[in-house]
C-alpha cells in the first residue's frame, strides 16, 4: 500500500510535466539526430506514458509490475528526449565553429 501512495504521488508530479514533454517531443519532428528514423517511437511512447499515468479506472494499473513499468517508461522517455536535445545542441554548436 505504501508503494501505491508513492506511485500515485509520483504520477501527479509527472503528469504536471507531460505538456512540456509533449512539446519537446513534437519539436523534434523533422530534425536530424542519431536514431531520428525512429522518431515516431518517441511519439508512441509519449502516448503510452500518458495512457499509463491516467489509467485510474483499470485495476491492473495498480499492480506492482504495472506501476514499475509506468515509471521506467516515463523516466526513459524523459532521458531519451534530454539526450537528443543535448545531441542537437552540441551538433549546432559545432556547425558554428
Amino acid at each position: 500500500m505504501d508503494f501505491e501512495k508513492k506511485h500515485a504521488a509520483w504520477c501527479k508530479r509527472i503528469n504536471k510535466r507531460i505538456p512540456d514533454l509533449a512539446n519537446r517531443v513534437f519539436n523534434l519532428r523533422g530534425k536530424g539526430y542519431k536514431g531520428c528514423g525512429f522518431h515516431y517511437a518517441l511519439e508512441k511512447d509519449l502516448g503510452s506514458v500518458i495512457r499509463s499515468l491516467n489509467n485510474y479506472d483499470n485495476p491492473n494499473s495498480f499492480e506492482f509490475s504495472m506501476m514499475c513499468v509506468t515509471e521506467v517508461l516515463a523516466t526513459s522517455l524523459f532521458q531519451r528526449v534530454a539526450q537528443i536535445e543535448k545531441e542537437l545542441l552540441t551538433s549546432s554548436k559545432k556547425e558554428l565553429i
